[in-house]
């Protein structure tokens, strides 16, 4: 089970997790500078990309347990907004 978590009102923005990786999606158009930032358990923040639309897909791979923390900065109608997204991956196979 996978389970994934936000603060954020009405989804916004909202991370699935597909077979291609961590997908980070608004719920409506961002048509703003986005950089999306990730951090790894207690790891440091790396910055993954930016000057890019959403939706986004982080494909690399992490091991069962793993925490994932997005932090996302957007500059929108001269406003600065940061969101921060988490999920932290579980073994799907029963008794592991």
């Amino acid at each position: 089970m996978t389970e994934v978590s936000t603060n954020h009102p009405n989804g916004l923005p909202y991370i699935e997790l597909t077979d291609q990786g961590c997908k980070l999606s608004f719920r409506k158009e961002c048509l703003g500078n986005i950089k999306i930032y990730r951090k790894v358990d207690d790891g440091e923040e790396e910055l993954l990309v930016q000057g890019i639309q959403t939706p986004y897909t982080d494909e690399a791979n992490f091991p069962a347990g793993s925490t994932l923390t997005y932090i996302i900065e957007l500059d929108h109608d001269q406003q600065k907004y940061q969101y921060t997204l988490e999920a932290r991956l579980y073994n799907q196979r029963a008794g592991e």
